[in-house]
């Protein structure tokens, strides 16, 4: 069974991002079905594919 949520480093694994970076987008609030549980971020899971699906959660890329 899937998890209906993710965890910060859950997310960060998913969109190959860091860890610093899934804070900072958080936030700004840039993440589609953030919610905080218990004190904690988590993205729900479909929210978050649908936004990937979409195109959504393209993040800038820093350019060196």
């Amino acid at each position: 069974m899937e998890p209906e949520y993710y965890t910060p480093n859950e997310l960060a694994a998913k969109l190959n991002i860091a860890r610093k970076t899934v804070t900072k987008h958080t936030q700004a609030r840039r993440f589609p079905g953030q919610v905080k549980i218990g004190g904690q971020w988590r993205y729900r899971v479909t929210d978050i594919e649908k936004g990937l699906l979409r195109g959504d959660l393209l993040l800038p890329v820093k350019q060196a």
